[in-house]
């Protein structure tokens, strides 16, 4: 990624400059990170739990006594938030805790929506951190779920919040955190909802899908398949140098493949939801160990560059189903190897070995990543 892509150096620092609860949210994130490499050093731990419990109480504070028509105030609180999921990401914390920064963003967002804020195409400085903190925010709320979860606890109206605010930048053709493929990632809570309907009609007591169940699978395949990559944008005016025109075009094409990846995932997604808590048939064991190859072929071109952070949703539930013994180790080799360095690929890790090394028929797909991890006491969060 081109350093002026990076949203750490394009809008975090800036800030942080300039404001104090800014920058102790940031050398709080910076500690997590730190202190993971560095666990030998327990006064970088401290320190790093000073900076977040100051945090805490300051933001805390700021939001009883903030000015709610203060746009630029509320947004420079939305942006701590949203630094303070990333802190517990980082800190190797649960769902559970990373929820509690995730409602409070959408609260915000929500009260920037009502009041008729929206960010218009051409946005200045503020304007483009609240488009960060809109794509960030979203792509944490798509990305954590990959077990089934209780339909109460996936806020369903974040998306119509977050597209209301983005207005006519949600066009962007290659953002920082989507590529090209939010429109994809909007597809994962839907598909989240079908494998818990599953398993919710199976403790009922119904053995085969229902008719409402096979209705919402249809139209929900349907849309997986019928989504498409955006093309790039003609630059036939020559208004782009050479360089910048070729660096568009890979960015583009590698772009194209997290898509591609993603909707592997999304097509095992659907086949385990099918499933719910029974293990696959002999042709559906196929088609998923189909998609298992076809995301491991298609992800080997862009695990060493930026864009493998963004298929880690992916990558998980692919590893999930997958049986061969090369590719597990593959999975495993790309986690400790990452070029992102960070305590939760760690209990990424853990889970899936667990995974992989449980006998029972149900310890297989998203389910039985749920199962194992209940059984191990293990949680993470991710980014």
């Amino acid at each position: 990624m081109d350093q002026s892509q990076n949203p750490y150096i394009s809008h975090i620092l800036p800030v942080a400059y300039e404001d104090e609860l800014m920058m102790h949210v940031v050398l709080a994130v910076s500690g997590a990170h730190l202190s993971h490499k560095l666990p030998n050093v327990p006064s970088l731990g401290r320190a790093t739990q000073q900076h977040y419990s100051y945090v805490l109480r300051s933001l805390q504070s700021e939001i009883q006594h903030c000015f709610s028509r203060d746009t630029k105030r509320v947004i420079c609180l939305l942006f701590v938030a949203a630094l303070l999921c990333v802190y517990e990401v980082l800190a190797g914390s649960t769902y559970k805790v990373l929820s509690f920064h995730l409602r409070a963003i959408k609260q915000g967002l929500r009260h920037l929506r009502d009041v008729g804020y929206s960010i218009p195409a051409r946005a200045n400085e503020t304007e483009k951190i609240l488009h960060f903190i809109c794509e960030g925010y979203s792509y944490m709320e798509f990305c954590n779920l990959i077990t089934p979860t209780p339909q109460v606890s996936i806020p369903s109206d974040f998306i119509p919040i977050v597209s209301s605010l983005l207005g006519q930048s949600i066009a962007q053709p290659l953002s920082p955190v989507f590529g090209g493929s939010r429109l994809l990632f909007e597809l994962i809570p839907q598909a989240n909802a079908l494998l818990y309907l599953r398993l919710t009609e199976q403790a009922e007591g119904h053995v085969e899908p229902t008719s409402s169940f096979m209705h919402k699978h249809a139209e929900l395949s349907s849309a997986i398949e019928a989504w498409k990559m955006a093309l790039p944008i003609d630059d036939s005016n020559g208004s782009h140098s050479l360089g910048t025109e070729q660096a568009y075009l890979s960015a583009w094409a590698q772009s194209s493949m997290v898509a591609e990846c993603i909707r592997n995932a999304l097509r095992i997604y659907m086949m385990a939801a099918f499933l719910g808590s029974q293990p696959p048939t002999p042709d559906i064991e196929l088609a998923i160990q189909h998609e298992v190859l076809a995301f491991a072929q298609t992800s080997r071109a862009i695990m060493d560059t930026s864009c493998a952070s963004i298929i880690l949703w992916a990558l998980i539930v692919v590893a999930t189903c997958t049986r061969d013994d090369f590719l597990r180790r593959e999975i495993i080799y790309s986690l400790d190897n990452s070029r992102f360095q960070m305590r939760h690929l760690g209990l990424v890790r853990q889970a899936l070995v667990l995974l992989w090394a449980d006998a029972s028929s149900g310890a297989f797909g998203p389910y039985g990543l749920q199962l194992v991890m209940e059984k191990n006491n293990i949680g993470f969060c991710i980014f």
